[in-house]
């Protein structure tokens, strides 16, 4: 048997091997990468003001007796991040943590002292030197601490008549 192909057919049967694709195995690779994230803590921190009022001394010129006032230091932190707040001496002239003075810009002091409790037992201060900090673990919500000042009677030396202070810097640690 014979079979003939037409000069079309022939023409038609090229025309398709030249546009099929040609016959190509794929292939294919993979890579891996990291998705990564830090996820930190953070606090915000902020303070009252610890006013002893007036100090007035006897006619002697005598403190006749201890005066204490408090101040409140306002803390909100991711919850569970454990944090520690600290007390530094203050800016009255002389202050160290364990004997802060306010000052009346003159060189004039009013020693005072900072507690971490009412008992006025331990010194809140940056952890050195038999001082404290406070701690406490994040909830998310404000949480308030009581700064605990105390002015001992009798005073060191009569300190001339005039407004004093000190700048303290709480800083938060976490």
């Amino acid at each position: 048997m014979r079979v003939s192909r037409s000069p079309l057919s022939l023409a038609a049967a090229a025309c398709l091997a030249l546009t099929a694709p040609p016959a190509v195995e794929s292939a294919t690779r993979t890579a891996n990468f990291i998705v990564r994230v830090n996820v930190v803590s953070d606090c915000t921190i902020s303070a009252t003001a610890l006013d002893f009022g007036t100090l007035t001394l006897t006619p002697a010129g005598v403190l006749a007796a201890d005066m204490t006032s408090s101040s409140q230091i306002l803390v909100t932190c991711t919850p569970l991040a454990p944090y520690e707040i600290a007390l530094n001496a203050g800016t009255g002239s002389g202050s160290t943590i364990a004997a802060r003075n306010m000052d009346n810009g003159a060189g004039a002091t009013v020693p005072y002292q900072l507690y971490t409790a009412n008992d006025f037992a331990t010194i809140w201060g940056d952890g050195a030197n038999t001082t404290s900090t406070v701690g406490e673990t994040g909830t998310g919500s404000q949480q308030t601490f009581t700064v605990h000042g105390r002015i001992n009677a009798p005073l060191p030396s009569q300190p001339p008549v005039g407004s004093y202070s000190s700048i303290v810097t709480a800083t938060i640690t976490y």
